[in-house]
């Protein structure tokens, strides 16, 4: 067996063994396993955001009873993310307050034994670590804390983006082993879920008509295709592209003086409507969002109202502007006499 799946399990049969309480029996909560997981700040990473921003992520034990010690150890994609800090947040009376971005405050009960608090992003932490390993926590409550009971945070961390992400890249931050016990020393059976991060990808495509520019923006995590225009049906094109069998969904925004007024938005054959569909607008553009499982397949957005219109009414005028010029020029014209000798 792994020297770190015995530790915290060993540390705390000591200590009881020392002490005069009263033992509990162990159990999991009646409504159901105990989950470990993360709660992020953000849960999508953008194409366009910004190289060393920061954000926060919480480590959290729910729906817990009888707590009285765990063991942790988690690793990450370092290719696109990487450690700045980390907050043990323990005990629960020196954090009682939700630990941002957690609902949650603190776990573990006073007094506390700590185990083990490192972190290596080179997966080389001593001591009988899991090779993969680049953070290791492992605390224990002793006698007289009593069990921790409901939903804590077990740390807080600060990551920092070091590479903009592409559609496919798999980004995450994955619990490598988890381990609760009670003070009786006995495991406590729990489900634990990683972190994995959705990939939007964002794009402007430029379109161009009639010497103008308009630019549409689409959001998806799916690969997007360049929008085309097609005036007479005024009904602009394009195709996504993902993994077959998972939901994409798509965010293209429209400016408002380029497509407005009745929407349309076909997949394939297929009309699309509410609640896949959802349609709002402020006065620069028209946000139209859509949803759908994953495969090639077409896309068409068409309005009632485009910018031919005003380019037609822009051609009538021109036309008249230049007759308008030649009528003047002629008007202008000096007259010839004749002199009769």
């Amino acid at each position: 067996m792994k020297m770190h799946r015995a530790t915290l399990f060993i540390l705390t049969a000591t200590i009881l063994a020392t002490s005069i309480c009263l033992r509990q029996s162990g159990f999991t909560n009646a409504a159901g396993q105990p989950t470990v997981r993360f709660i992020s700040e953000i849960t999508e990473l953008r194409s366009d955001i910004p190289i060393n921003q920061t954000f926060k992520v919480a480590l959290v034990v729910e729906e817990v009873s009888s707590l009285y010690g765990f063991d942790f150890q988690l690793n990450w994609t370092t290719d696109y993310i990487q450690y700045v800090s980390h907050t043990v947040t323990i005990p629960v009376d020196s954090y009682s307050t939700p630990q941002t971005p957690s609902p949650y405050e603190g776990i573990l009960k006073n007094p506390i034994l700590p185990v083990k608090n490192v972190i290596n992003e080179n997966k080389s932490i001593p001591g009988g670590a899991w090779p993969d390993a680049m953070a290791w926590f492992a605390y224990s409550s002793y006698y007289p804390a009593p069990s921790f009971n409901g939903s804590g945070t077990v740390v807080v961390f600060t990551f920092k983006v070091i590479e903009k992400p592409s559609l496919g890249a798999n980004i995450y931050i994955h619990i490598v082993s988890s381990d609760l016990a009670n003070r009786d020393a006995q495991p406590i059976t729990h489900v634990k879920l990683d972190l994995i991060f959705s990939i939007v990808d964002v794009k402007e495509h430029i379109i161009t008509y009639n010497e103008l520019e308009y630019v549409v923006v689409t959001e998806s995590n799916s690969t997007i295709s360049t929008p085309t225009f097609n005036d007479t049906a005024k009904t602009l094109q394009f195709t996504v592209a993902g993994t077959d069998g998972t939901v994409g969904y798509c965010n293209v925004s429209i400016p408002m003086n380029f497509m407005w007024g009745e929407w349309t938005v076909r997949l394939g054959d297929q009309q699309i409507l509410p609640p896949q569909l959802q349609i709002t607008e402020d006065a620069a553009n028209t946000y139209i969002h859509f949803t759908y499982e994953h495969s090639e397949q077409d896309v068409e957005i068409s309005s009632t109202e485009a910018i031919p219109e005003f380019s037609g009414l822009m051609g009538i005028l021109l036309i008249f502007a230049l007759l308008t010029i030649v009528f003047v020029a002629f008007a202008r014209k000096p007259k010839v006499t004749t002199r009769n000798l």
